[in-house]
């Protein structure tokens, strides 16, 4: 729908503008929320770039726009994300993987590409011989919740 469509790339178009989610201060909650944002959209906006109908075509000034910020919130989130020890990698790293991994796609940047298939062999590697991700059982009583919650980005 020509609406919806306009709806989505004005938003991005204008967050993009905006440097939205950009921000060098932040938490852990924002960090989050940084590479979550970024998954959706990227994901969301992966599948108009690469439509058979070609709904961008006649927006690429804002694709332009778009991308180049999808490229800056990716290059944050590997900075977010980069480096940590073994023993804090859980579900956010596999989430931030994604991220940077549909951003990657969109934007066509390789290095994006090597380091969220580096993040997700740690998160292979990360699964014992019971099918369990051993970060995740610390949760205890919640750590099938966690569980079930770091598949979908895996």
């Amino acid at each position: 729908c020509p609406e919806q469509l306009d709806c989505a790339l004005n938003m991005m178009t204008t967050w993009a503008k905006a440097d939205a989610l950009e921000s060098r201060e932040f938490n852990h909650t924002g960090k989050s929320m940084r590479k979550w944002a970024l998954g959706s959209m990227s994901s969301a906006y992966l599948r108009l770039k690469f439509s058979d109908s070609h709904p961008l075509a006649n927006r690429q000034q804002d694709a332009q726009i778009i991308e180049a910020w999808f490229s800056k919130l990716a290059d944050q989130v590997v900075s977010d994300w980069s480096n940590l020890p073994l023993e804090k990698i859980n579900n956010h790293s596999y989430w931030a993987a994604w991220s940077v991994m549909s951003t990657a796609v969109v934007t066509n940047r390789k290095d994006l590409f090597d380091w969220a298939v580096k993040e997700f062999k740690v998160a292979a590697n990360q699964v014992d011989k019971d099918g369990y991700l051993p970060n995740e059982m610390k949760r205890r009583q919640r750590a099938l919740s966690y569980h079930n919650y770091a598949l979908p980005p895996l």
